[in-house]
């Protein structure tokens, strides 16, 4: 049997064969048979023949949801499914609803967005689908999820959408299941608090990255590392092939080597007081703050709100200064944040307003 992927569909073809490959050997036995359900789970045995897609379609009434029943159950491959097997069925993803991601903004022309073979260009206030491939070229984009979750990506950043699931628990509150992928570039995340059965995940090529409510940001560098700096909560990252988590925390930041075999946790710098408010002189605007020990590197942004709405960035300094030219008269916030030797960025400041004139 010959199997062709398209690039662009939202997962890869290895996965895809995996999820629908046959599962074969010997049945289970009775003892095997005796499971106990619970009311949020239903506990099933893999049979002989089983696939995690006939399961998905079984027992959720959607095929496509391999994907969470393969994260739920922790399986890091596919192909990893032997009859005798025992999976749990979350209750709360048997009736879902899918509702579409929100582009609070786009730079115009600059943001794409594939899904199923298919590409354009994002503008604000688009909505998409919770699934496929969202890449920044030279400019930046900022998307809402349905649980109020958002992500930012920075110029050269790529973000797989994989799956979301929202459904009701108990108390009619919304539980989500959230699954993401940062494929390359830098990409800032705030999460909105998961409850009960909900989770959401970035899988990345260095780990697994599960959050239950948080501010956090996931840089791959070009040679392959990549840096999480966790600034409000908690994240824990699981590494290729490991069972454990490691936890990194408010104010921590964590290199993982390219492949995900080694861990360096750090502390974040201290993030650059914005004090000194910035002058302009000639159709120059100078921003100036005091050191922060052991940054290497300092970059500035600068936005039209006090939410940050649509930062620009102006400018990195190897020094506690930066002149901008030709900034247009008019209102503007402006934070910076302190970068260290292996790129870990502080966190910033509230951003202060100042005028150009």
């Amino acid at each position: 049997m010959v199997m062709t992927c398209n690039t662009g569909r939202r997962f890869s073809c290895a996965a895809l064969a995996a999820a629908f490959f046959v599962i074969s050997g010997a049945t289970a036995s009775p003892a095997e048979e005796l499971v106990q359900d619970t009311p949020e789970f239903k506990v099933i045995i893999v049979r002989p023949g089983d696939t995690l897609s006939k399961m998905a379609m079984k027992y959720l009434g959607d095929p496509m949801k391999w994907h969470a029943l393969m994260r739920h159950n922790d399986i890091e491959d596919p192909n990893m499914i032997d009859p005798g097997m025992r999976l749990e069925i979350p209750v709360s993803l048997k009736e879902t609803t899918t509702d579409p991601a929100e582009v609070v903004y786009a730079t115009p022309n600059e943001v794409a967005y594939n899904y199923q073979g298919e590409g354009r260009l994002l503008v604000d206030g688009d909505f998409i689908p919770p699934e496929g491939l969202v890449s920044a070229d030279e400019g930046t984009a900022l998307l809402k999820l349905p649980d109020q979750s958002q992500f930012h990506l920075e110029p050269g950043a790529v973000v797989e959408m994989k799956g979301f699931y929202a459904s009701k628990n108990e108390d009619g509150g919304n539980v989500f299941m959230t699954f993401l992928k940062s494929v390359e570039g830098r990409v800032k995340f705030e999460v909105s608090k998961v409850i009960g059965q909900g989770r959401f995940e970035v899988e990345t090529p260095n780990g697994i990255v599960k959050v239950k409510g948080t501010s956090f940001a996931i840089e791959i560098v070009a040679s392959g590392e990549m840096n999480v700096e966790t600034y409000t909560g908690e994240v824990a990252v699981k590494l290729p092939g490991q069972d454990e988590e490691i936890p990194v925390v408010a104010g921590e930041g964590a290199q993982i080597d390219k492949g995900g075999t080694g861990v360096e946790k750090v502390r974040l710098l201290s993030a650059p007081s914005l004090d000194n408010e910035p002058a302009t002189r000639g159709g120059q605007t100078i921003f100036s703050w005091p050191e922060v020990e052991g940054a290497t590197q300092y970059i500035i942004y600068a936005g039209g709100d006090a939410e940050f709405t649509e930062p620009i960035k102006l400018g990195k300094a190897d020094t506690n200064r930066l002149s901008v030219d030709g900034l247009p008269a008019g209102t503007y916030y402006w934070n910076a944040v302190a970068v260290d030797e292996l790129g870990m960025r502080s966190p910033a400041e509230e951003p202060v307003q100042f005028e150009v004139r």
